[in-house]
């Protein structure tokens, strides 16, 4: 159950209560202890938003430990006030800046902000939904932010990449080469460390 300045839970075999604090210097309690949510995804994962990141819940045996995600690890912000899971079982998180999306598979994180299109880049302690059909609701400050999460997307777009540097050693070759098909292939005849650069024009 979240509290403020305290997460206790209750263990029903042995009718006991056991609370979790944080502990400045030990990196595996909770990461605060002004809980604000708590979250069980589809794979029975247990997730804790704090006024200071996010904690995935551990259960060794009854070893209770946490890992904490934070700004480090990509959130926009570490004031985390809602949690919701999509279609394809990425967890979705409201900040006091902006949303976050996190792919626990393969630990990735975006942000989206006010300049994404969301309602606004902060949101309130009140409850997010996701309804039957997948689609997710956050509240915000200024509104409602409605995610479609089960809508399928293309990502197979044409990028325009264009070589800013090829660098060989302390050599650097010409770009116009590459960047019009002059050239289509770098031959080395040493072992040179090469450094290729490129940017997305679009």
């Amino acid at each position: 159950m979240p509290g403020y300045n305290v997460l206790i839970t209750y263990n029903e075999n042995t009718n006991t209560l056991n609370k979790y604090n944080f502990e400045i210097g030990n990196s595996t309690p909770l990461s605060n202890d002004d809980v604000q949510v708590m979250f069980k995804d589809s794979r029975d994962t247990i997730w804790i938003g704090t006024a200071n990141g996010l904690n995935k819940v551990y259960n060794d045996n009854g070893r209770v430990y946490f890992e904490r995600i934070t700004k480090k690890n990509g959130l926009p912000n570490n004031a985390i006030y809602s949690i919701q899971e999509d279609v394809a079982g990425q967890i979705w998180l409201s900040t006091n800046f902006g949303l976050a999306q996190y792919s626990d598979e393969i630990n990735s994180m975006m942000s989206f902000h006010r300049s994404d299109g969301i309602t606004s880049d902060e949101f309130n302690l009140g409850e997010s939904f996701r309804d039957e059909n997948g689609i997710i609701y956050f509240p915000s400050i200024e509104g409602i932010t409605v995610i479609d999460s089960s809508a399928e997307k293309n990502n197979s777009v044409k990028r325009n990449l264009v070589f800013t540097q090829i660098k060989e050693g302390n050599t650097e070759h010409s770009l116009f080469d590459f960047n019009n098909r002059v050239v289509e292939q770098l031959n080395t005849v040493n072992d040179s460390t090469i450094q290729v650069s490129v940017s997305d024009m679009y």
